[in-house]
C-alpha cells in the first residue's frame, strides 16, 4: 500500500515519540521484516497479532482466525505473518498456514517463523 510522504512522515515521528530512545532499534525491526517481506503476490499481512497467554489456542483465537480466513477466502487472497516463537508457528498450521521459508534473521533479535497461506477455494 503506497503512502504519502506526509503520511510516512507524520507516521514517523509518532514512532519516535512512542519508542523513544529504542527508535533505532525499532528501526532495525522494520527494516529487517520490509527487507524479508514477500513482494508478491498480493496478499493481506498480519503485522503484530499479540493474545494473553491464557488464551492462545483456545476459543477466541479460533474464531479470530476462523472469521479472518473467510474473509481471505472470500476475497481469493494469501496471507504472511511472521510468528516469534516456533510454537506459535507449528500452532497456526491448524488453521492452513505453512511454512514460508526459512527463519528470518534480522541482527538485534530473535529468530522469526515466516508462514503463509494460500486462500480456500471450494
Amino acid at each position: 500500500m503506497e503512502m504519502t510522504s506526509q503520511k510516512h512522515s507524520a507516521i514517523n515521528t509518532q514512532l519516535r515519540v512512542a519508542c523513544g530512545n529504542r527508535y533505532e532499534m525499532a528501526m532495525k525491526l522494520i527494516d529487517g521484516l520490509d527487507y524479508y517481506h514477500p513482494k508478491s503476490p498480493p496478499h493481506y499481512y498480519i503485522s503484530l497479532l499479540a493474545v494473553i497467554r491464557s488464551h492462545r489456542g483456545g476459543h477466541e483465537v479460533s474464531q479470530l482466525f476462523t472469521t479472518m480466513n473467510a474473509i481471505l477466502d472470500k476475497n481469493n487472497t494469501p496471507c504472511y505473518a511472521e510468528c516469534t516463537k516456533f510454537s506459535t508457528r507449528t500452532l497456526i498450521r491448524r488453521w492452513g498456514y505453512i511454512d514460508k521459508g526459512s527463519p528470518l534473521h534480522i541482527e538485534g533479535f530473535p529468530a522469526l517463523y515466516p508462514i503463509w497461506r494460500n486462500p480456500n477455494i471450494h
